[in-house]
């Protein structure tokens, strides 16, 4: 019996140390961040938007397989703090690391992941909505939008690029570079022109 209950007390401390995690300092020296977020099914399209410490942003719009529109912007430390004292405030760092609707099928997914010094917070939603989450994801969101215009994550903007991939891709298509011999040759801007084909709707 004694023997049963030194296990159970192993297993206890085991299960406590495993399952804490580092909080971030209060006052951290770096920040950087990561946010994306899509629908399940790839024609329907997703973005990325990722900042390094010094503020660095980048949005990266993504349409089908290899379709990308990419935008810079950058922010001050200032804002960087607001970041993570949203995090903080709404309680992002005790978050699962994943929440899912296992009975909705077509829905979306999001995912966020804070870095603060040597701590890294990652954070994923399918098909789920949690209030913590989403304050971090609108904070995220607002302060892009200042940036780049409050159309920044309007996936739409695809169309506008339709008249210039259109001259760009139509010969290259017909190209021997994108019909080889060998399949297995094909260039890689092949597909990438080809997808641009699809979501324009360009004839042949």
């Amino acid at each position: 019996m004694k023997k049963l209950f030194l296990i159970l007390e192993v297993v206890l401390i085991l299960v406590l140390f495993l399952g804490c995690t580092d909080s971030p300092s209060e006052n951290p020296e770096k920040i950087s961040f990561s946010y994306s977020s899509g629908a399940m099914h790839l024609d329907w399209g997703s973005f990325e938007v990722s900042v390094d410490s010094s503020g660095n942003g980048i949005l990266l719009k993504k349409m089908g397989m290899s379709m990308e529109l990419q935008k810079t912007f950058s922010l001050s430390q200032e804002e960087m703090k607001e970041v993570f004292n949203t995090a903080s405030k709404n309680g992002f760092f005790s978050l699962n690391d994943s929440y899912d609707d296992p009975f909705v099928m077509d829905g979306g997914w999001s995912k966020i992941s804070i870095s603060t010094d040597s701590s890294t917070k990652t954070v994923s939603m399918y098909n789920y909505s949690l209030q913590q989450f989403s304050t971090v994801e609108s904070k995220i969101a607002s302060l892009v939008n200042e940036k780049l215009g409050a159309n920044a994550f309007d996936l739409s903007e695809f169309r506008d690029y339709c008249p210039q991939k259109e001259t760009e891709c139509k010969n290259f298509i017909m190209s021997d570079e994108c019909n080889p011999e060998n399949p297995s040759e094909v260039n890689e801007d092949c597909f990438i022109c080809l997808d641009w084909w699809d979501y324009c709707g360009w004839e042949e």
